[in-house]
């Protein structure tokens, strides 16, 4: 489902591009700027979010209609959401974890979730948004295509009536 609706999400946002602009390489052009910089703010962080430190508007309103980061956030908050990474409870020692890394000391998917910064959302929030957007992208397609949407020409007939 979240690799379907980002589709979905992402396409009518192509949509929206496409009839907003007067041409293929203007929609090209922005189209592909645009997902640039969706995609940039839609990374999650893998080593982990600061909530003391505050994000730009800017950057919040761009991740908001991220389809890319909104299939990011559902698909780790699907995988990880009640994960147990320990095994079958038997006690551990500091020499049974990683030397390195991210999972150096994580023992649950929800320790992954709230150092991600996920812990306020739930993947049925995130795939509601998803659609949200893609909506609100379909309608204003629809609006750019009602207003700026292509002219077409009419050939004329040169049909004898004889």
């Amino acid at each position: 489902g979240t690799f379907s609706l980002m589709t979905v999400a992402a396409s009518s946002l192509g949509f929206l591009v496409g009839s907003l602009t007067s041409g293929v390489d203007e929609a090209q052009t922005l189209g592909m700027a645009l997902m640039v910089i969706l995609m940039a703010v839609g990374i999650i962080n893998p080593s982990g979010v600061d909530p003391s430190m505050k994000t730009p508007l800017i950057i919040e309103l761009l991740k908001k209609f991220s389809p890319i980061g909104m299939a990011i956030e559902a698909l780790c908050i699907a995988e990880y959401s009640g994960m147990d990474f320990a095994e079958g409870g038997k006690s551990w020692s500091f020499s049974d974890l990683p030397r390195m890394g991210g999972l150096a000391l994580v023992r649950n998917g929800d320790q992954v979730i709230d150092a991600l910064g996920l812990t306020t959302k739930t993947y049925e929030s995130v795939m509601r948004n998803m659609a949200t957007v893609s909506a609100i992208n379909l309608l204003m397609s629809w609006v750019g295509l009602s207003w700026y949407g292509t002219k077409f020409i009419n050939a004329k007939d040169t049909s004898s009536t004889d």
